[in-house]
């Protein structure tokens, strides 16, 4: 899960629970999206099983006759005008990218020089490859340092893309079961995949090298979080009802032999978790509707949250101590460590909500929820606790 730095943005110190309906700023057909650290690009998965990175621009309000003016302008017989029409669309990014695909979509009816212009603002704004998946993409991960997206789905296939360009970094094909999880380290130099039949292997990026399997899980693994020093990788064993805590020495690659527990306290599956960024507290929800908080140097539960009416999806940190949580009952929670009710709700008017990820700097999530439907929302936090 992605771990943002937003308590400058987000002031959480203390408020009432509050349901907000959040103002959406884009809507897309596709699923699992994921913000880079950064906050420069936002991945997901189409419904055409595609990989699409798209730049995250700044909200500007755009006069749609002014965006036909300048594709028009494409086709000026005036070398300047087409250079000036040129960059102001690639300085709008994807707020114009609806209106470029209806362009592009009359075919014909366009010069060839403007179909070529067309298309080289598309592969501009949106960095899309066709994944190499021949089953359905169940997992997206981007590491910490921007540089690379991981993918991974029913063809027991990892694909490693550079997440500048539409090049694979690697392809991974030794799994004999579906991909369920995937977590970068925080050096970004290891991946951890969590299978179909509960094994988990570290993959070492610039080597290319992957790990005996880590066993002991006895259904699905499907999630993974490492702790901020990756000298621990947690993970959820699904319907085993466990979460693990995998020893792995001083590194996360995989070369020393990692020693496993559990913890016990859920009772049914155990759908997610994530870590605080000081990797002192660690947060796991399922099917149980409670998240549970558990004290990783005790590595004992420090305290039980209810307040989601149907599976918790994912739950994301937003500081050491405050995080979020997504559920199918279709809202998002704000929580606190130290509170024993949600201080903030969001409820997009959504049916269901699989997944969650923080912009690092604005005040917005990407969410995906029922129908592959992802939308970006404009969240204020810190006004919505002052009411």
């Amino acid at each position: 899960m992605m771990v943002a730095s937003l308590l400058g943005q987000w002031n959480v110190a203390s408020a009432a629970d509050a349901t907000e309906r959040p103002t959406i700023l884009q809507k897309y057909d596709g699923h699992l999206g994921t913000y880079a650290a950064s906050g420069r690009f936002l991945a997901y998965v189409d419904t055409a099983n595609r990989l699409r990175v798209e730049e995250v621009e700044d909200e500007i309000a755009i006069d749609p006759k002014e965006v036909d003016r300048l594709i028009n302008a494409l086709d000026s017989e005036r070398f300047h005008e087409r250079n000036e029409a040129y960059t102001k669309l690639r300085q709008l990014g994807r707020l114009v990218r609806h209106q470029l695909d209806e362009r592009q979509a009359l075919g014909d009816r366009n010069s060839l020089e403007v179909q070529e212009r067309l298309k080289s603002l598309q592969d501009a704004i949106t960095l899309s490859s066709l994944s190499n998946q021949q089953g359905n993409i169940q997992r997206l991960a981007v590491s910490p340092n921007d540089e690379l997206v991981a993918v991974g789905g029913n063809d027991r296939t990892v694909t490693i893309w550079r997440s500048s360009s539409v090049q694979r970094e690697s392809i991974i094909s030794a799994f004999d079961s579906s991909i369920r999880a995937l977590a970068f380290s925080p050096d970004s130099e290891s991946l951890a995949i969590g299978t179909g039949n509960g094994a988990i292997y570290l993959y070492h990026i610039s080597r290319q090298t992957l790990s005996a399997p880590l066993l002991g899980h006895a259904s699905a693994v499907l999630d993974l979080a490492f702790s901020p020093d990756q000298k621990r990788l947690y993970s959820t064993g699904g319907s085993d009802k466990r979460v693990g805590i995998w020893s792995l020495g001083t590194n996360a690659n995989g070369d020393d032999k990692a020693h496993k527990k559990w913890l016990l306290a859920h009772e049914d599956v155990v759908r997610c978790l994530a870590v605080s960024p000081d990797g002192e507290t660690v947060v796991s929800g399922g099917y149980d509707k409670t998240l549970i908080l558990w004290d990783t140097t005790s590595q004992q539960v420090a305290a039980r949250l209810t307040g989601h009416s149907g599976t918790i999806r994912d739950i994301s940190f937003i500081s050491s101590n405050h995080f979020i949580s997504a559920s199918d009952d279709g809202t998002v929670r704000l929580w606190s460590l130290d509170a024993s009710e949600s201080l903030a709700t969001l409820n997009p008017r959504v049916d269901g909500i699989s997944s969650v990820s923080l912009h690092p700097s604005k005040p917005q999530i990407a969410i995906s929820g029922a129908s592959d439907r992802l939308l970006t929302l404009k969240w204020d936090v810190a006004k919505s606790l002052s009411r």
